[in-house]
């Protein structure tokens, strides 16, 4: 009886997987790239005005993808 589950799922269960490996991969390369754009707007940070102005910056670059996340995961 479970293989007869299995097969009946099998195409569904690789499609679910294929899209959970695409969001993985997707989440690894937002991660890699936030970390790598905060060490550069990080490395701007000379003056108390200058690192505002860096954060600023930052968090506008970024907004939006987190927003989009932070909503799809609620």
């Amino acid at each position: 009886m479970i293989w007869l589950n299995r097969r009946q799922f099998r195409l569904q269960a690789i499609a679910g997987a294929a899209g959970l490996v695409l969001i993985a991969a997707y989440l690894l390369y937002l991660g890699l790239d936030i970390r790598e754009a905060h060490d550069a707007y990080r490395a701007r940070c000379t003056d108390t005005a200058a690192c505002a102005q860096a954060v600023a910056q930052f968090q506008g670059a970024y907004r939006n993808p987190l927003l989009f996340l932070a909503a799809a995961s609620s």
